[in-house]
């Protein structure tokens, strides 16, 4: 009887621990939110919202900003961008489809964004090797058979996670 109940709660484990990559698509703005939040939530430093944007003209991104709670200058940023696209739409049968926030990048420093990754999308990243080399990637499939390369670099100033 132990060693059944030792089974059931190993492999429930096991799935719990699993990687749910089809979060990287949200289904509406509030899908969208939660992801931003986990992001921010698993910084090492105290992330607050500041705001959503949509940018002049551009109804096809959607950013969610953070800023560090103790940075009284607000320098210290953290932007998760979102591309909108219409899943079902055809312009010529004139069917407007199904609006759909898919995850395209967060920027931020090294040491807030790297407990997201190895979290959420590469649990074998090491915090040492990733930031000797400046970069890490993956690829995966989502549960439709979807193929996604994940991201890790350094382009410039900041940090970036994004989807190619």
């Amino acid at each position: 009887m132990k060693a059944i109940i030792f089974l059931t709660l190993m492999v429930s484990s096991i799935f719990a621990y699993s990687q749910n990559y089809d979060q990287f698509y949200a289904k509406n703005e509030i899908e969208a939110r939660k992801l931003s939040d986990s992001i921010a939530s698993n910084a090492k430093r105290h992330f607050i919202f500041k705001e959503v944007k949509h940018p002049l003209k551009d109804t096809t991104t959607y950013i969610v900003s953070y800023v560090d709670n103790s940075d009284s200058n607000n320098i210290i940023k953290m932007n998760v961008i979102f591309d909108i696209d219409m899943v079902g739409a055809n312009k010529n049968l004139e069917i407007r489809g199904t609006r759909v926030f898919k995850f395209k990048s967060v920027s931020g420093k090294y040491i807030d964004l790297f407990s997201f990754w190895k979290k959420f999308i590469n649990q074998n990243a090491d915090l040492n090797a990733v930031s000797s080399k400046n970069r890490d990637e993956i690829n995966v499939t989502l549960s439709d058979k979807t193929q996604l390369h994940f991201y890790f670099h350094h382009p410039d100033e900041k940090w970036t996670i994004r989807i190619l």
